[in-house]
């Protein structure tokens, strides 16, 4: 393993917070280089946990949002058939008052999943004016 490989190799275990032992022991370099790189690098290191950080979230967020959509597909399920009871007056396998819960249940999971709509606003409007001033140009003709 070349020098630069070991120093991209170091940068990527200390961005997942592995400790100097483990990663001397992987890469075969002392833990005072290895302490070295961490002041040199410092940036990178700070840079690459901040972007696995963000895939994380992204990955939450995905995860949670395909859960979300199945559990309003089967919500959407589970009211179609408590409607289809209701006209038919037909009960299949599972009694309406278990099916009812199932609707409740679901309807909470996905009350719980929901996230608070937060908007920033800027606390000072002159600013964004002067944000706006600074981009525009005027050109009298």
């Amino acid at each position: 393993m070349t020098e630069a490989e070991k120093m991209e190799l170091f940068i990527r275990l200390r961005a997942q917070g592995v400790s100097y032992n483990k990663i001397s022991a992987e890469i075969g370099v002392s833990k005072p280089t290895l302490i070295k790189w961490a002041r040199e690098f410092e940036a990178e290191v700070s840079n690459r946990r901040s972007m696995e950080m963000e895939e994380l979230a992204e990955k939450y967020h995905l995860q949670k949002a395909q859960k979300m959509q199945t559990y309003g597909k089967h919500l959407e399920s589970i009211r179609a058939e408590l409607e289809s009871r209701l006209e038919d007056g037909a009960l299949e396998e599972l009694p309406t008052r278990e099916l009812f819960k199932l609707f409740i249940d679901y309807m909470d999971r996905l009350e719980e999943m929901r996230e608070p709509l937060t908007l920033t606003v800027n606390e000072n409007p002159m600013d964004q004016l002067d944000t706006f001033m600074e981009r525009t140009t005027f050109n009298p003709s």
